[in-house]
């Protein structure tokens, strides 16, 4: 008896995906792109031979890794543009003078060209409102620079008289030198005021008063009684009649670093012998308290130092008398 031997064919069996093209294409989804790319060459070398299969995903690593540099590339032009737009406004506002206003064609953000003085009483695009040196340094970064100059440039906004009778409602913009205006040793902010919500502003800011130019014993309208703050213009009222606030004392602290905002608020509640508490009552029987107020470190910086006692009427309602001193 005789048996025919039969021996199987090979099955053709696909290659394996490759690892290496595997890895290259979840390096290239994280943006590890040198990385991927080396991983990808490896991987083409052994797909080319015939021992690996993968073709697909180095073709997406590939597309990826293409799409993060593009990613970069634009965030790279858009950062250098922003640098040099800001280093142009710089530029374009160094030589004018606090007071001074002006137009100008502005490109994204504050990319000024074409400064032109105008008349304050003439309708204008921008007034300069206050002009200060940063502490000398290391560069801060560009987060603290603008953090100062905001406080500050606010501290100067205030609200201007318009032809129409309303009032200019302003915000504030600081100009602020980039790191490598910095290190050239140019630390000037520059504050401009702009009416909000576009237009132009008419009248000089330098005329309207806030409660820091005012003496004591002055009333005063313009005070947020409810979020004790500012509200721009301090518009002087006889203090027998209705008003928000009264001057009860003020005081310019001393020049020198920012010493701290717990020193701050130290010496600016030593102004204010009974704050919080009830104070006399005015000779119509109403009763009037004390609060304080102390500069910021951005307001410091640019000058604002004063420190102020203000009475208001308990229940934040308006007043119609003078402070009782005790």
């Amino acid at each position: 008896m005789s048996f025919d031997s039969h021996v199987p064919s090979p099955v053709n069996q696909e290659p394996r995906t490759d690892g290496f093209a595997l890895t290259s294409f979840i390096l290239a989804a994280f943006a590890l792109i040198p990385v991927s790319l080396g991983f990808a060459l490896v991987g083409y070398r052994r797909i080319a031979a015939g021992r690996r299969s993968g073709r697909g995903l180095l073709v997406a690593a590939l597309v990826l890794n293409c799409a993060w540099l593009l990613v970069m590339a634009t965030g790279v032009v858009l950062l250098v543009t922003e640098v040099r737009q800001g280093q142009r406004a710089y530029e374009a506002v160094r030589g004018l003078a606090v007071g001074d206003c002006f137009d100008a064609r502005t490109g994204s953000g504050t990319d000024f060209e074409d400064v032109r003085r105008q008349a304050c009483e003439s309708p204008h695009d921008f007034e300069v409102t206050v002009k200060f040196d940063l502490a000398a340094g290391a560069w801060p970064g560009d987060e603290k620079v603008a953090g100062q100059a905001n406080v500050a440039c606010a501290a100067h906004t205030r609200k201007v008289p318009s032809t129409d009778g309303n009032a200019n409602e302003v915000v504030a913009q600081g100009i602020v030198p980039s790191g490598g205006a910095w290190r050239k040793g140019q630390r000037t902010v520059t504050c401009l005021a702009q009416r909000e919500g576009g237009g132009k502003l008419v009248g000089s800011l330098k005329a309207a008063p806030t409660p820091l130019d005012l003496s004591v014993g002055q009333c005063f309208d313009g005070f947020n009684r409810s979020e004790q703050s500012f509200e721009g213009t301090a518009t002087v009222r006889p203090c027998d009649g209705p008003h928000d606030a009264e001057v009860a004392n003020r005081r310019e602290l001393p020049a020198g670093a920012w010493p701290g905002q717990a020193a701050v608020e130290t010496q600016a509640r030593a102004l204010c012998r009974d704050r919080g508490d009830v104070a006399e009552r005015g000779s119509d029987g109403e009763t009037q308290r004390v609060v304080w107020l102390a500069p910021h470190e951005g307001a410091w910086a640019g000058g604002r130092r004063v420190a102020l006692c203000l009475v208001v009427e308990k229940d934040l309602g308006r007043l119609t008398a003078p402070y009782k001193r005790r």
